[in-house]
């Protein structure tokens, strides 16, 4: 339902907001099931939240999903510069 007005919208602002959605999404879904994955595998739960390898999986989840915030809102900044050009003055 989304896409029709993102391809609307023009090609630079467009293409960073896909970019964002799938970043985000890679780090929610990809990395979550990756980090499912590992402590179904393991024993020990309490231990396994402990290790460096799903603090890593973790930390690199949370770190894509706010890249594709981040990348998001820069989007939504060059459309706002476009459509209201006295408001945002670039020097």
């Amino acid at each position: 339902m989304f896409l029709p007005f993102v391809l609307r919208l023009p090609r630079k602002v467009g293409i960073m907001i896909i970019i964002a959605a799938v970043i985000f999404i890679s780090g929610a879904l990809g990395l979550e099931m990756a980090a499912g994955a590992y402590l179904s595998e393991v024993e020990d739960l309490t231990s396994a939240l402990q290790t460096p390898r799903y603090r890593m999986m973790t930390n690199l989840e949370e770190g894509l999903e706010g890249l594709g915030v981040v990348i998001f809102i820069a989007a939504l900044l060059i459309r706002c510069t476009q459509v209201f050009p006295s408001t945002f003055v670039m020097d």
